[in-house]
């Protein structure tokens, strides 16, 4: 994976970022996209405009190249805003939110993909250490590293673990539709040293 290459997202990329990011949130994304009954196109429509408003952002997302111009994997990060008291999209993320409220001012990775073909060859590790370069070296500290990730998600959790974010809490009443054998949500932190 020497030659993968970690960059800024571009336009071109958002179909790659839609789909990743797909990967990344079990089908979260297409679910809160169509929970008025939209159809697939329009579901399709409206993720793609989201993507484009993240990758058009002062802080868009990365990817991971290959030499072929193929997108294997993705990360984004943004620092945790205050949670708004209106209730969330679907009820089932009340108790994301919840743990999103306890990292404020935090670093937040949002989602962080490889794609299955590419996984197991430290792109993960790549992406979120570049990620987390990218963080530190901001004008604007914050006091660390955070992101909540699925208890039966083991290959995640052993990443995180390996780059020294720690369990800081987590949330066993977390059972979303959209993934609901995947356990407790954990929140797991890193403060930058």
């Amino acid at each position: 994976m020497a030659q993968v290459l970690i960059r800024p997202a571009r336009p071109a990329d958002i179909p790659d970022l839609v789909r990743l990011n797909d990967i990344a949130d079990a089908g979260l994304p297409a679910l809160i996209a169509g929970r008025d009954g939209a159809g697939a196109a329009e579901v399709a429509r409206r993720l793609s405009a989201a993507m484009a408003r993240t990758v058009a952002s002062p802080g868009p997302p990365l990817v991971a190249e290959d030499p072929a111009g193929a997108i294997l994997g993705c990360v984004q990060a943004y620092t945790m805003p205050r949670q708004p008291d209106d209730p969330p999209p679907l009820p089932d993320l009340v108790p994301i939110r919840a743990l999103k409220s306890r990292i404020t001012g935090w670093r937040y990775i949002d989602y962080l993909a490889v794609d299955p073909a590419a996984r197991g060859q430290g792109l993960g590790a790549r992406l979120l250490q570049a990620a987390a370069g990218r963080t530190e070296s901001e004008q604007h500290p914050t006091p660390g590293l955070a992101l909540i990730v699925f208890e039966a998600n083991a290959p995640a959790r052993a990443l995180y673990a390996r780059a020294g974010l720690t369990e800081a809490a987590r949330d066993a009443t977390a059972r979303p539709v959209w993934a609901p054998d995947q356990g407790a949500a954990i929140l797991l932190t890193k403060a930058w040293t």
